[in-house]
């Protein structure tokens, strides 16, 4: 839903990180198991505004992890191809400032590395799918990306 994935992680946090098609990120090298907090991040459709009081299913979804040892943090997400109608292409983000971690919905911990995430990230079933506002979107894709990391994660993300 919405182009936010088509714009860098920008204002109020400072970052211009442009995200990568996950399908194109270069090898990821860490592979150390370790401490992984998630956090859910809604913004509104076209833009990075997350103070908006519009519900959650009317918005733009994405995924934050941040490492705590290492100091990393990564955003997933996806949407429209090039920001317009065609198929459902994710992203990742490297790099993000830890204030986008920060001001999202932290919903859980797992021990995990940013080598297995970017691996499970290709592996979501509507990766590259024909794009659907309502059935096939930034929404569907997460939750697929949640449940493939982990069922009791998924769980937690559910009970928000």
């Amino acid at each position: 839903m919405g182009s936010a994935s088509s714009q860098s992680v920008v204002n109020p946090f400072q970052s211009v990180i442009q995200p990568v098609n996950v399908q194109d990120c270069p090898e990821e090298f860490d592979q150390t198991k370790r401490e992984a907090m998630f956090a859910f991040r809604t913004t509104d459709l076209g833009s990075n505004d997350q103070s908006s009081a519009v519900i959650k299913e009317l918005k733009h979804w994405s995924l934050v992890v941040h490492f705590p040892r290492g100091k990393k943090t990564y955003l997933f997400e996806a949407d429209r191809e090039d920001g317009t109608a065609g198929l459902l292409q994710a992203t990742r983000t490297e790099n993000v400032n830890y204030l986008v971690f920060h001001r999202a919905d932290y919903f859980g911990t797992l021990h995990t590395s940013p080598r297995e995430l970017l691996k499970k990230a290709k592996k979501v079933k509507s990766n590259g799918t024909p794009y659907n506002l309502t059935t096939n979107n930034c929404q569907t894709w997460l939750k697929q990306f949640l449940q493939l990391i982990s069922p009791k994660l998924f769980k937690s993300f559910q009970a928000m």
